[in-house]
């Protein structure tokens, strides 16, 4: 396994783990505003709307800074506006750029036990939301997986050669253009050297019986 099919492989295991931990904490949440659904309460909140700048000049959607009361304690929240009608985005970008603030009124949604946990949006669909999001980015984390899983499966036929591993070694071509693996030369040589020496100590052998 070569060090780029590592680098390779080493980023998609980052991004399987970020995919399945944030679709984890996206099932979480979409768990939470499912279970506070049943019992959420609503108030009149007011808006602070800005209309940022886009390159889409026939949409953009604004962010809200909203503030809202229960039983005489404020809250505050900030996020994208409700939709509005499409003739708001220009009049908003209009006041935006004469830098004044479009002021309005919303409903917003609130856990009656916690009126910190809010939001401009009914909780049921921020819970179908979040579970869309979960399912994407497991997705995308069981894609990486599988690439993963594939290219594990690959590279070691990569590194093969007409059915053969290739030699560490590399080749050599003699003069008739032989092609000669540098092992099997390594292996030829001592196999003759083990041969001249067993034919050496077979002579010294012969010698030494007919001295006696």
């Amino acid at each position: 396994m070569n060090s780029s099919w590592k680098s390779i492989a080493g980023s998609m295991i980052l991004g399987a783990v970020i995919a399945f931990a944030l679709g984890g904490f996206c099932f979480y949440e979409a768990k939470q505003y499912a279970a506070l659904a049943p019992n959420e309460s609503t108030a009149t909140a007011h808006l602070n709307m800005r209309y940022q700048s886009s390159r889409n000049k026939s949409y953009a959607r604004p962010k809200c800074d909203y503030s809202f009361s229960v039983e005489g304690v404020s809250y505050r929240g900030y996020e994208y506006c409700p939709l509005q009608s499409p003739d708001d985005p220009l009049k908003g970008e209009i006041l935006d750029l004469a830098g004044v603030l479009l002021k309005t009124t919303a409903t917003v949604y609130y856990d009656p036990a916690n009126p910190s946990t809010n939001s401009l949006t009914e909780f049921s669909a921020m819970s179908e939301r979040d579970y869309l999001y979960a399912k994407l980015s497991i997705g995308v984390g069981v894609i990486l997986i599988i690439f993963l899983a594939l290219g594990a499966l690959l590279a070691p036929s990569a590194n093969t050669e007409g059915g053969k591993s290739r030699r560490s070694g590399g080749i050599v071509v003699d003069a008739q253009g032989t092609v000669i693996y540098p092992d099997e030369l390594n292996a030829g040589q001592q196999e003759n050297a083990n041969s001249t020496y067993q034919a050496g100590s077979a002579e010294e052998q012969s010698d030494h019986s007919a001295n006696y």
